[in-house]
């Protein structure tokens, strides 16, 4: 990270952006300002993301409620260094949250090189709040971030914190050629990737997908959590069946790139489990429409071997199992050689460059 940047960090008040009750993803559970300032200030600072709860965003008066995260420092360095942002560039940025990315990126380019979206008025009303109380003033408008901001367009760049899975044309349409767009991509198979494109001279955005650093995986966990209870539950119908694979496979991120794109509207959980001293992993498969469910585990460090339960009209194991077996048979590729290519034609995602389709995907 350059020295401006740096130097920013170090400007931007973060608290000011953090309601008086949060739960840092670190795990020391919820911190109270009221409670314990100092407590609170450290957790304020610490480079975590938090998590924000129902509780009140102005504390103990009833204020307005507030949910969502926060990411963490290193989180929106990460990203914003990514977006190689330059003076007198014009950003749209998808998604306010509490406006600290905001903050960040107009104490870097200026207010009025900043134009933000938030789909959730509250959020949108507090972010200007806590914006004007360090003195900056971008324009925050109160809209479904898929159709980006077209009064303010064309931009430099599009940042969105709002996972896609289809990169809305809008988007594309905005940005100026030669321009970039960043965003978190997929859905519950891919937590942690972004697609980092180009928009060229036709009309086409393209590049590659890269891995960025984990978001709220306090609030993942809780909603993770809700799904299983909900969905995965034995029965007379459910079927086992043993599988020639081990831990690696049901925890690689290519190979869920991969069967994400086969399975979508399909959520996958990865956790490990200490049981009688032996440490496994699970993969939970849901499909919330059909309401199938799949569950293969394996012992982390035990031979090769995975015994997969599931049940529903959807075999779930089975259809995970033949996409991760396209990928394995493509010679395991990793993350970095996967890219997309997307603009009002449709969407493809493709293994090393265009020529080479894996998926159509919109």
């Amino acid at each position: 990270m350059g020295s401006d940047w740096e130097r920013i960090f170090a400007e931007v008040p973060r608290h000011r952006f953090l309601p008086d009750r949060f739960v840092p993803d670190g795990g020391q559970g919820e911190v109270d300002r009221w409670r314990d300032e100092a407590v609170w200030m450290e957790a304020a600072y610490a480079d975590q993301g938090v998590t924000v709860g129902g509780h009140p965003a102005g504390g103990h008066d009833g204020a307005r409620s507030t949910g969502g995260s926060v990411c963490s420092p290193s989180r929106a360095a990460d990203l914003l260094v990514r977006a190689d942002l330059t003076r007198g560039m014009h950003v749209l940025e998808i998604g306010t949250g509490s406006g600290y990315c905001s903050a960040l990126m107009c104490g870097f380019l200026g207010e009025d090189a900043v134009v933000s979206v938030e789909i959730d008025p509250d959020r949108a009303d507090r972010a200007r709040v806590d914006l004007l109380g360090m003195g900056a003033a971008p324009l925050v408008v109160v809209g479904d971030g898929m159709d980006g901001c077209a009064s303010g367009a064309p931009f430099d760049r599009v940042i969105s914190s709002v996972p896609v899975e289809r990169l809305p044309d809008r988007w594309v349409d905005q940005c100026l050629p030669g321009g970039r767009i960043l965003t978190r991509w997929g859905g519950s198979f891919s937590h942690d990737l972004v697609a980092d494109l180009r928009v060229g001279a036709d009309g086409r955005a393209r590049g590659h997908f890269t891995v960025a650093r984990p978001c709220a995986p306090a609030l993942a966990g809780e909603y993770q959590a809700a799904l299983i209870s909900r969905y995965v539950r034995p029965g007379e119908e459910e079927r086992s069946h043993a599988f020639d694979l081990d831990a690696w496979d049901l925890m690689d991120e290519a190979s869920a790139l991969c069967c994400g794109l086969a399975m979508p509207g399909v959520r996958r959980i990865v956790r490990p489990a200490l049981l009688r001293s032996d440490l496994r992993v699970a993969l939970y498969l849901i499909d919330p429409e059909s309401g199938s469910w799949a569950l293969g585990a394996v012992a982390a460090q035990a031979p090769r071997g995975v015994l997969a339960r599931q049940r529903g009209p959807r075999m779930l194991f089975d259809e995970w199992a033949r996409a991760h077996m396209a990928w394995k048979r493509a010679g395991r590729p990793g993350l970095d050689r996967f890219g997309v290519t997307a603009g009002s034609t449709g969407q493809t995602v493709w293994l090393d460059d265009e020529r080479t389709v894996w998926a159509v995907t919109g």
